[in-house]
C-alpha cells in the first residue's frame, strides 16, 4: 500500500481507504434501494427523484474519491474535507427526498464524523461537526418553513447536533 509520509500517514491513508469502501458500499445500497423499491420505503418517500440522483452522485463521487486514493496519496486533509463535506451534503439530501429528520437518516452522519474523527487532528473534527450540525439544522428550518412540517420534531435535529458536536 502507498505510504503518505509512512509511519502513522501510512496507517491514516490505510484507513481512510477502508472507510471509503464503507462509502462505496453504503452508495450502492441506497441505490439498489431506490431502484428495486422505488418509494415503497421510507427512503426517497418525499422526492424519489431526488434519492436516486443523489445515490448516484453519492456512488459516483465514492468511486472517484476511491481513485485519487490510489493515484493521489498526498495531502491527505484536502482529501478527507472532500470525503467528509460529500457525506454530510449528499446524506442531507437523501434525508430531504427521504422526508427529513425522521428518515434516520442523520445517525448516517455521526458515522462519518466518526470515522473522520479516527483519522484527522482534533480542529478538523470539530469543523466537520459544526458542518454537519448546520447542514442538518438548515434541513430542518427548511421543513418547518417552507413543508410547514410539524415544530415539534426540531428537538431531533437538536439532539442529533450536541451528539455530532459532543468532543471525544
Amino acid at each position: 500500500m502507498a505510504s503518505a509520509g509512512g509511519g502513522r500517514g501510512g496507517l491514516v491513508l490505510v484507513s481512510l481507504k477502508y472507510f471509503n469502501f464503507y462509502r462505496i458500499a453504503v452508495a450502492a445500497i441506497f441505490l439498489l434501494a431506490a431502484l428495486i423499491f422505488g418509494d415503497a420505503l421510507s427512503l426517497g418517500s418525499h422526492n424519489i427523484v431526488a434519492y436516486t440522483y443523489a445515490s448516484v452522485a453519492y456512488l459516483a463521487l465514492a468511486v472517484v474519491f476511491h481513485v485519487a486514493l490510489r493515484k493521489v496519496p498526498a495531502h491527505f486533509n484536502l482529501q478527507l474535507t472532500l470525503h467528509v463535506a460529500t457525506d454530510v451534503v449528499l446524506i442531507v439530501i437523501l434525508m430531504y427526498a427521504s422526508s427529513g429528520i425522521r428518515s434516520g437518516l442523520g445517525v448516517m452522519l455521526l458515522i462519518s464524523l466518526a470515522g473522520a474523527a479516527l483519522v484527522s487532528r482534533g480542529t478538523l473534527t470539530l469543523f466537520y461537526a459544526a458542518l454537519a450540525s448546520i447542514a442538518v439544522l438548515l434541513e430542518q428550518s427548511y421543513w418547518v418553513l417552507v413543508e410547514d412540517s410539524s415544530t415539534a420534531i426540531t428537538s431531533s435535529p437538536g439532539c442529533c447536533r450536541s451528539v455530532i458536536l459532543r468532543r471525544r
